[in-house]
């Protein structure tokens, strides 16, 4: 009688092939993780920028608008609009840089803002932002100053 012999032929996998396979599996986890992690990281670079760009552009309107400075503080700016003398105050609300009219209701000009700093140069102020991951803003805005006294206003 001829007897088969079980161990070379059998289709099981060896120790040998399975640490392999182990060990591709592994590699492509990490390399997944890695991918995710660069992701995140060029997502954030670019949400980033777009706020910076958002702030400026947010500084350019105020601008255009012809708003003309009453007040400067550290963490908030009164402004007066030159048709209606009505005070607008330019704050952080709830994470939000904000322009609140006394009588025109709340205009939300940027979300994500944690802080304001407000600083005053003579003829024109800087203005930081701070969100909520610690990334900091700055731009100038060039507002004209209400003239107050006898004579009117500018």
């Amino acid at each position: 009688m001829v007897q088969k012999r079980m161990g070379r032929h059998s289709p099981s996998f060896t120790l040998i092939e399975s640490l392999v396979a182990l060990l591709i599996v592994a590699i492509v986890i990490q390399g997944l993780s890695f991918l995710m992690q660069w992701e995140k990281r060029v997502i954030d670079v670019h949400a980033s920028e777009d706020q910076r760009i958002s702030f400026q552009l947010c500084l350019s309107q105020l601008e255009e608008q012809g708003y003309l400075l009453n007040d400067v503080h550290s963490n908030s700016l009164t402004l007066s609009s030159r048709e209606n003398n009505e005070l607008k105050l330019l704050h952080v609300v709830k994470e939000r840089l904000v322009l609140d009219g006394d009588r025109n209701g709340r205009m939300v000009l940027l979300g994500d803002v944690a802080q304001l700093r407000v600083e005053k140069h003579g003829c024109y102020q800087t203005l930081r932002v701070m969100n909520g991951r610690k990334r900091v803003f700055s731009g100038e805005l060039l507002l004209p100053e209400k003239v107050r006294g006898n004579g009117g206003e500018q």
